[in-house]
């Protein structure tokens, strides 16, 4: 049968054609952008090339083509083949000048010379999203290993997690609350920090410094000032506050232009995320333990903190994925590179705000407040 051949990628850069050539064929721009462990490469037809990586894996190439400064050709190993497999897929890179860098166009072809099992990994391997087979399968198979382990706590006389302990309601709650609020959360760190340097140019140093205000509100409001609201007004109030002062956080960074500056574009969405998550993180984690038996609080929080994990892994999963498809989107109708970077990215922290919204709804509706009875020293359920 026939398969399919060529992978194809095109991307605008803000670069001049001669520095998107060095980065493609010298050691130095190779090692930087490829083999995290240093490259070599003798640029000639006919010339050897190897990139080195963390693991003791070292990837060989030939160089087949060279028109410098507009094409560069290689062929490569076949990814999910062993080592001293002699076929080879053939990459080659066309620069295109334009009136904002260059336009690099990538194409991949060779992959028809394998038989369905190995073309499946080494297309795939490249081609993956969340419709592929490898994706829904792995995604498919969590769900078969969740609902075992569910089904296996239900039977066994001492479980590791009594699934009783979901009958509480707040912890439950609590749970969908921190799912949301990491997923948007962790997305707003993460995206952040990539259009601070895609976009604005800033350098790792730049970006850390960048983040330093909100880290420290965010220390501040979680050590005292969150403690203070939340015996003042119960956890279910500084929760949905800070939740949403969180969700205008990730709104400001939707409008940040690709000409951004810091103290205009940058600033008040690190304050804004300092405050709001310094109010939510404390509320969150006292409402998943305010209902359960003191010998219970050890895996209701456990139970919590997962919910956070998974959340945020899911959530950047998610949200990234978004931002690349609008990126794309945007490249394909003729934006340039920047313009569609800060398009994709957006459209994330959009997504993203929205998550956050959704969580505070969640939490000021169906959380049950505590509050002390008049007369009494026992806490009551409002």
């Amino acid at each position: 049968m026939a398969f399919p051949d060529r992978i194809e990628r095109s991307i605008d850069l803000a670069h001049p054609p001669a520095k998107v050539w060095a980065a493609l064929t010298t050691a130095e721009g190779l090692a930087a952008w490829f083999g995290d462990k240093g490259a070599a490469i003798d640029l000639r037809p006919g010339g050897p090339a190897e990139l080195r990586f963390g693991n003791d894996f070292h990837q060989h190439m030939r160089v087949e083509r060279i028109e410098e400064p507009r094409i560069f050709g290689f062929t490569w190993q076949i990814f999910g083949l062993p080592a001293d497999d002699p076929r080879r897929t053939y990459v080659e890179f066309t620069l295109e000048p334009t009136h904002t860098g260059t336009r690099l166009t990538v194409v991949e072809t060779g992959f028809a010379q394998l038989p369905d099992d190995a073309h499946n990994t080494a297309f795939n391997g490249n081609t993956n999203g969340w419709t592929s087979g490898e994706t829904l399968g792995l995604l498919g198979l969590a769900v078969l290993i969740a609902a075992a382990f569910v089904v296996w706590e239900s039977r066994v006389a001492a479980p590791l997690m009594p699934l009783g302990i979901f009958r509480h309601r707040n912890l439950s709650v609590a749970n969908v609350v921190g799912v949301l609020w990491a997923a948007s959360m962790f997305a707003l760190f993460f995206l952040s920090a990539l259009y601070l340097q895609l976009v604005l140019h800033y350098s790792p140093l730049q970006v850390g410094l960048a983040f330093l205000p909100g880290n420290v509100i965010m220390m501040a409001f979680s050590l005292g000032v969150s403690a203070k609201l939340v015996m003042r007004y119960g956890f279910r109030a500084p929760l949905a506050a800070g939740l949403v002062v969180a969700a205008l956080a990730l709104i400001w960074f939707a409008r940040a232009p690709v000409h951004g500056s810091f103290i205009v574009d940058v600033l008040p969405s690190m304050i804004l995320i300092g405050i709001g998550g310094g109010l939510a993180f404390n509320p969150v984690l006292m409402a998943a333990m305010s209902d359960v038996e003191p010998q219970d609080s050890g895996l209701a929080s456990g139970i919590a903190n997962t919910a956070f994990m998974m959340g945020g892994a899911l959530g950047l999963a998610v949200l990234a994925s978004v931002a690349t498809s609008r990126t794309h989107h945007l490249t394909a109708t003729g934006h340039g590179n920047l313009a569609a970077l800060t398009g994709g990215y957006h459209l994330a922290f959009a997504v993203g705000a929205l998550f956050a919204i959704v969580a505070a709804v969640v939490g000021a509706v169906f959380l049950r407040a505590r509050t002390a009875a008049a007369g009494a020293g026992e806490p009551v359920t409002a």
